[in-house]
C-alpha cells in the first residue's frame, strides 16, 4: 500500500466526517436532497481516488443473507412497536417507500461500504477491525439525528443507532467477504424490506 493511497484514505474519511457530520444543520436547513446530491458527488470522486472500479456481483451466496437481513428487519420493527418506541417515518407515503427501499440501500452502501470502507481497509490491517468501525460511522451517521428529531422521537434514535451499529457490520462483513458492493446493498435491501414490510402491515406482534 503506497503511502499518498493512504494519505488519500485519511483525506477521504475526514472529509466526509467533516463536510457531512460537521454541517449536518445546514444539509438538513436546505434540504435533505442536497445532501443526497453531495453523497453521490462524494462517491464519484472518491471511487476515482481509491480507485474502485467494480461493483461486484451477486450470486447464491447472497440469498442466504438476504432473507437473515430481512427477519432482521421485520423483528426490529415488531419490537420497536411492541416496546412503544415511535417510528419517526410515514410509510404509507411513496417518497418514504422510494427512500427506504432503493436510495438508501444504494447510496449508504456506495458511501459506506464503498468509500468509507475501502479507505479503512487502505488504513488498518485487520479485517475485522475494518468491519467494526464501518458499523461504527455508519451507526454514527443515524445517531446525530439525536441533534434535530424531536424530543418524543429520541428513543427511536438510541434505538437505531444500536440496531444499524449491528446493521453496518453486516453489511461489511458481507462486502468484505464477497469481495463486491453488490453483497451490502443486498443486505441493507433486504433489512429495509423486513422493516418496511412490518410498518406497512401493522405487524407489532411475534
Amino acid at each position: 500500500m503506497s503511502l499518498s493511497l493512504k494519505i488519500i484514505s485519511i483525506g477521504i474519511l475526514l472529509f466526509y466526517g467533516l463536510i457531512r457530520w460537521g454541517l449536518n444543520s445546514y444539509w438538513i436547513l436546505i434540504s435533505p436532497y442536497w445532501g443526497y446530491a453531495f453523497e453521490f458527488a462524494f462517491v464519484l470522486s472518491a471511487f476515482y481516488l481509491l480507485r474502485v472500479k467494480s461493483l461486484g456481483r451477486l450470486t447464491r451466496r447472497d440469498v442466504a443473507p438476504l432473507n437473515v437481513a430481512f427477519v432482521s428487519g421485520f423483528i426490529v420493527h415488531v419490537f420497536a412497536k411492541q416496546q412503544g418506541i415511535q417510528v419517526p417515518f410515514d410509510m404509507s407515503g411513496a417518497e418514504t417507500a422510494f427512500l427506504l427501499l432503493i436510495l438508501a440501500p444504494l447510496l449508504e452502501e456506495l458511501v459506506f461500504r464503498g468509500a468509507l470502507q475501502t479507505a479503512l481497509v487502505n488504513l488498518l490491517p485487520v479485517k475485522g477491525g475494518v468491519v467494526v468501525l464501518s458499523g461504527a460511522l455508519f451507526a454514527l451517521s443515524h445517531g446525530i439525528a439525536i441533534t434535530y428529531v424531536p424530543e418524543p422521537y429520541y428513543d427511536f434514535v438510541y434505538y437505531q443507532t444500536f440496531y444499524t451499529f449491528a446493521l453496518g457490520m453486516f453489511c461489511a462483513r458481507a462486502k468484505e467477504t464477497s469481495g463486491g458492493l453488490l453483497s451490502a446493498i443486498n443486505v441493507h435491501f433486504g433489512f429495509n424490506l423486513g422493516f418496511y414490510i412490518a410498518s406497512v402491515f401493522g405487524f407489532n406482534y411475534l
